[in-house]
């Protein structure tokens, strides 16, 4: 689980990851069954979160709750080193 929260706003931004069906969550790191891994203790990983998540509507002055799995393959795009040029 990754929670955030902005400085003085009230909401916080929360991305659960479950485990099962061949995918897991382990110190810090998920890994689709695909065998591609978001390091969740990477700036750049956490800031694909916060960004994928405004571009979904998220405020930061909303308490909203993200499927990290719903997120997984945007979050990969964008903190991908080679997509980040």
């Amino acid at each position: 689980m990754v929670r955030l929260s902005c400085d003085g706003a009230p909401g916080e931004f929360v991305v659960v990851f479950q485990s099962g069906d061949g995918v897991y969550a382990h110190a810090g790191a998920v890994r689709h069954p695909d065998g591609r891994i978001l390091n969740l203790n990477l700036p750049r990983v956490i800031r694909a979160m916060l960004d994928e998540a405004a571009a979904r509507g998220w405020q930061p002055a909303a308490r909203t709750k993200f499927d990290g799995w719903q997120l997984f393959d945007a979050v990969h795009r964008r903190s991908d080193p080679a997509e980040c040029r």
